[in-house]
């Protein structure tokens, strides 16, 4: 599958930095994007419509429901799309806690275009059977 065949849920509660993912997602010619301002709201999101899409991108550090709280609920469900964390924590217990529960890629705050390109490539290449 190819970056712009995809459909992502992006969960970001800080509005500026929502916009500057889709803005960024935008420009690397992604098929569809669908913002979500909390986990609570993905969730929602995610039992009605989470069939179409192909990957989550999520923020750690969100108020209600963390990044990792929200992926354990995704994971419950036997849902295995693929999660990318972005997040500001940089340490390796952080790191080791997200790849435990199941994060499929870490990208840390402030990434480049091409860092997001390259995560998103890479994980694209690995999805099979949902170019529709």
């Amino acid at each position: 599958m190819e970056i712009n065949q995809l459909r992502l849920l992006v969960v970001e509660d800080n509005e500026v930095s929502r916009a500057v993912l889709e803005s960024m997602l935008n420009g690397l010619n992604v098929r569809a994007v669908y913002p979500c301002e909390s986990a609570e709201k993905a969730i929602e999101f995610m039992a009605n419509e989470g069939y179409k899409v192909h990957m989550i991108l999520c923020d750690w550090q969100m108020p209600g429901m963390t990044g990792i709280e929200f992926l354990r609920k995704i994971r419950q469900t036997k849902n295995d799309v693929p999660f990318v964390m972005i997040t500001g924590n940089k340490d390796a217990e952080s790191v080791q806690a997200a790849v435990a529960n199941g994060v499929n890629a870490y990208i840390t705050k402030p990434y480049q275009p091409k860092d997001l390109a390259n995560k998103l490539s890479a994980l694209a290449r690995k999805i099979r059977g949902h170019t529709d």
